[in-house]
């Protein structure tokens, strides 16, 4: 598949604002898996 100038110069626009977002989805997918995991110890030791 080639790629032309038009799609790469969209493609570098909205690159920051993907990785941006994708950063902030993992970094609330670690902390949300992370309190499970706490919150399932806690469980198991009551």
């Amino acid at each position: 598949m080639d790629v032309n100038e038009k799609d790469w110069k969209l493609f570098r626009k909205y690159l920051p604002d993907w990785q941006e977002n994708y950063m902030e989805t993992m970094k609330a997918a670690i902390l949300t898996s992370e309190a499970l995991h706490c919150r399932c110890h806690l469980i198991c030791w009551e």
